[in-house]
């Protein structure tokens, strides 16, 4: 869940494959899977390209933020009743701002993450063209 946008340097991939990680919440046993299938090289490629995909179309900072915007305009009329219904403290806008914070600083974070933990020496550039919007995974 990259720890709910909450702090953009959680090294989350550490974290899925750690071989001494706390009982909660991901004890050995459970990054066991992850880590034996990186060692398959087909595994491990997909695994890259797949996040790099979807750091590059999913979660590009951009859209993401339209989305957070987007709820944010949508709830803020009801902020105030939940508020004072909860005894709720924080400032909503502190904290709509952090979630777009954290949209625009985690991909260059997570691409030196994987950079790092892969043994990558950086990351390289492919353009598509899709000429059709039922085929783009972004539209």
């Amino acid at each position: 869940m990259d720890d709910s946008f909450q702090d953009a340097s959680y090294n989350a991939l550490a974290a899925a494959t750690a071989t001494n990680g706390p009982s909660w919440p991901n004890p050995p046993w459970s990054t066991e899977l992850l880590r034996g299938l990186l060692e398959n090289d087909g595994f491990r490629r997909d695994f890259i390209n797949n996040a790099a995909d979807h750091l590059n179309a999913t979660f590009v900072s951009s859209r993401l933020v339209g989305i957070i915007d987007e709820h944010a305009n949508r709830y803020a009329p009801a902020i105030s009743t939940w508020y004072a219904r909860w005894a709720l403290t924080e400032n909503w806008n502190a904290q709509v701002q952090s979630f777009r914070t954290f949209t625009v600083n985690r991909p260059s974070i997570m691409r030196q993450q994987y950079q790092s933990f892969f043994g990558l020496v950086g990351t390289g550039s492919v353009r598509v063209d899709v000429n059709d919007a039922a085929r783009d995974p972004c539209a």
